[in-house]
C-alpha cells in the first residue's frame, strides 16, 4: 500500500506486461512458464481495447524463452 501510489515501474511489471501482451496475441505460452497463463491474461485485460505492439514479430516468439528476453 505504500508504494501504491508512485508512478515507477517495478522489476515485475517491466517483465510481466509484455509477457501478459503476448499471451493475449497467442503464440506464446512457452515463454516463462512459472505462472500459470491465467495470471498472464490477466495481468493483459488493460491492454485489449488499444492493444500496444511488442517490438517482435510473431514468428519471432518462437525463440524466445523468457520474458526478460522478450
Amino acid at each position: 500500500m505504500r508504494t501504491l501510489p508512485r508512478e515507477s515501474c517495478t522489476i515485475d511489471e517491466f517483465g510481466n506486461l509484455p509477457l501478459a501482451i503476448a499471451y493475449w496475441g497467442g503464440g506464446a505460452l512457452h515463454i516463462d512458464r512459472g505462472n500459470p497463463p491465467l495470471t498472464r491474461w490477466i495481468q493483459g485485460l488493460p491492454f485489449l481495447g488499444d492493444f500496444p505492439t511488442l517490438g517482435v514479430a510473431r514468428a519471432d516468439l518462437a525463440a524466445i524463452e523468457t520474458s526478460w528476453d522478450l
